[in-house]
Formats: structure tokens, C-alpha cells, sequence
């Protein structure tokens, strides 16, 4: 990975930071930002499944510490599975644009 890339992926991921540590509760559920951060970083920087695999793991190490739930080192696991989905259908899916509509970021993150 390139040292821009690496700069945007470390960006994205501070940015996902500070929004989740300071994200109140909705109900009983907060947003994980810095898995949505993650996997965008994922969608632009188009990494390989061993640098998506480490993406997700900083990613969790990151939401481990400002996590709000009683197992947080789960967070690791979780936010490595969705990276290496996010890196697998990054690499795999073809671009389905229909207009001037880009599909494949829908599909991704519903994956």
C-alpha cells in the first residue's frame, strides 16, 4: 500500500474516531463510525485482503477503546470480518453504474 493510501485510510479512521467517542447513545444503540470509516477507506483505497484484513484490525483496536459495550474486545473480530467482506466484494463486484448513480457502494455495505 502506498503512503497515501496509507495516509487516507489513517485519516478516515481518526475521523471515525472522534465521531464515535463522541456519538451520544440513540435508544440503545450507537453507531460504529469507525467501522463506517473503515470500510469507506476500504472502497477508495482498493487494498488487497491482507491489507483490508489489517485495516479492519486497527479499526477494531480503535473502537475497542471508546466502546460502550461489556465485551469490547469483540470489536476486533467484528470490524475484521466486515473489512475483509467490505475488501472481498471491493476487489469482486464490477462497477453497476445505471446513470449517473454508482450502485456498488449500496451493495457493499449492505454486504
Amino acid at each position: 500500500m502506498k503512503s497515501r493510501d496509507l495516509a487516507l485510510v489513517a485519516i478516515l479512521l481518526a475521523i471515525g474516531t472522534v465521531i464515535y467517542a463522541f456519538t451520544p447513545n440513540l435508544g440503545v444503540m450507537t453507531p460504529d463510525t469507525v467501522a463506517t470509516f473503515a470500510v469507506l477507506a476500504i472502497m477508495l483505497v482498493r487494498p488487497k485482503l491482507s491489507a483490508g484484513l489489517g485495516i479492519g484490525i486497527v479499526a477494531g483496536l480503535i473502537g475497542m477503546f471508546f466502546s460502550k459495550s461489556p465485551i469490547a474486545w469483540f470489536n476486533v473480530v467484528v470490524h475484521a470480518a466486515g473489512a475483509l467482506n467490505a475488501t472481498f466484494w471491493t476487489s469482486k463486484l464490477p462497477e453497476m453504474k445505471v446513470g449517473p448513480v454508482y450502485w456498488k457502494a449500496l451493495v457493499i455495505t449492505v454486504c
